[in-house]
């Protein structure tokens, strides 16, 4: 039960992030992101939609980086050279 709530959770979360990257019109350019990821069953759904050219339905070309550390992770974020991660809520709030 909690595995399924996690994954409806994280299924949730990336259609909001989908949502904010909706274009009107085939003439906008294409969205670049850099996600970092870990390991992990949580960046799954990124994969999958990766895999089923969701990003790209949408106008934005998502490249997937896997780190093999949460530090590591953040620090690439910290320092700019990923656009944004797949991460639990502590690392968030200490990020913010």
């Amino acid at each position: 039960m909690r595995r399924k709530l996690r994954s409806a959770l994280l299924c949730c979360m990336v259609l909001t992030m989908l949502t904010g990257c909706a274009t009107e019109g085939k003439n906008q350019k294409t969205t670049e992101l850099k996600i970092g990821t870990l390991a992990v069953a949580d960046s799954f759904a990124l994969y999958v939609a990766q895999q089923e050219g969701l990003f790209k339905e949408h106008g934005v070309e998502v490249e997937l980086i896997e780190f093999g550390s949460a530090s590591n992770q953040s620090t690439a974020y910290e320092a700019d050279e990923i656009d944004g991660m797949m991460t639990d809520m502590v690392v968030q709030t200490l990020i913010n």
